[in-house]
């Protein structure tokens, strides 16, 4: 211990470095060797459990928030499946098929009346309409389920092109979360159309108000997918707008160029 005789003054200075390394610890001594620390009061916090939330909670958490967060969010249930996913867009594509039959038929003959008797019509008759909604209900859940793992495929698959690091498997449930809802709404806005058949002067004004509708959704529904591919493949907002729309305009540019090669023969077949 360092002494300091009586009546004499030392500075900083007159002490040599140890000494005031000796000096500065014993006046900065860890409180906890003096005092016994009580951890009784210190709270821990349990780690965060993964969540298990309802189908219709996880479409209404998407549709009411349709922002990157919300994705991020389901990401995070207990089940996100791709079981799950193509579980939902099978049930609601087979639901929308059952209910466009059983809605359609009326207003198909409803339409073909206005145009000549329905019986002239060999096509239409009660063995067609089954043999057709049989086809309709067994392969709408399967190319829905084809549909989304096209999609997401190429999408998924565009996404490494811009540093995108997610699973395929995250991107096949936000997707789905949002097609899924999406081909419901889509039934909806067809129901005008039952409701209004037999009177073709209003039937053209919902259909003008149908359509207006559908775009709306429509981009709402591109907005949701594109914070979906943020969520899933972890890239910016434009990545993953290009990431949808790189495969439209690749299919565009091709079909282009197949109708302007194919056109000429055409017509120098014709002239012949």
């Amino acid at each position: 211990m360092l002494e300091i005789p009586a009546g004499k003054e030392f500075t900083a200075d007159k002490l040599s470095m140890n000494q005031l390394d000796m000096c500065v610890g014993m006046l900065y001594k860890p409180i906890e060797e003096n005092l016994p620390m009580d951890t009784s009061t210190i709270e821990t916090v349990p780690p965060a459990q993964p969540l298990n939330s309802k189908w219709y909670e996880i479409w209404l958490d998407v549709w009411a928030h349709p922002g990157e967060e919300a994705f991020r969010g389901i990401l995070k249930e207990r089940d996100h499946s791709i079981g799950r996913a193509f579980i939902w867009v099978a049930i609601t594509s087979l639901v929308i098929a059952i209910a466009s039959i059983i809605g359609y038929v009326p207003l198909y003959k409803s339409l073909v009346s206005q145009i000549g008797p329905v019986q002239s019509f060999e096509f239409f008759n009660t063995t067609t309409i089954f043999t057709f909604g049989l086809c309709s209900v067994i392969l709408a859940p399967i190319s829905a389920i084809l549909g989304l793992v096209i999609s997401t495929g190429i999408y998924h698959l565009i996404s490494r092109l811009f540093g995108g690091s997610g699973a395929w498997s995250d991107l096949v449930f936000c997707m789905a979360a949002v097609t899924a809802p999406a081909s419901i709404i889509s039934g909806i806005l067809m129901i005008p159309y039952l409701l209004f058949g037999n009177f073709p002067a209003i039937w053209w004004l919902v259909a003008i108000f149908i359509g207006i509708l559908s775009v709306v959704v429509a981009v709402y529904v591109l907005v949701m997918n594109v914070n979906a591919i943020r969520a899933a493949e972890q890239i910016g907002t434009w990545q993953s707008v290009l990431t949808i729309f790189l495969p439209i305009i690749i299919v565009g540019v091709l079909t282009v160029c197949c109708v302007s090669l194919t056109i000429p023969s055409i017509i120098s077949s014709s002239v012949r």
